[in-house]
């Protein structure tokens, strides 16, 4: 990992309903709550059915 670089760790919760190709890019001025506020909302607007939880975890390095 470098400096700038981002993991997100998440639960198939999450990736089933919306895959990692459909998740805004992060840069050094993402505002991560913000960021992760968006895919919940992606996720509430997917298609699939309901699952039992989702979980995002989002760790910048710097």
């Amino acid at each position: 990992m470098q400096s700038g670089d981002s993991l997100v760790v998440c639960t198939d919760g999450i990736h089933d309903l919306v895959p990692s190709n459909e998740w805004a890019l992060i840069d050094n001025q993402t505002d991560l709550q913000e960021w992760l506020q968006t895919l919940r909302q992606q996720v509430y607007d997917s298609d699939g059915n309901a699952y039992d939880n989702g979980t995002a975890i989002v760790v910048r390095f710097e």
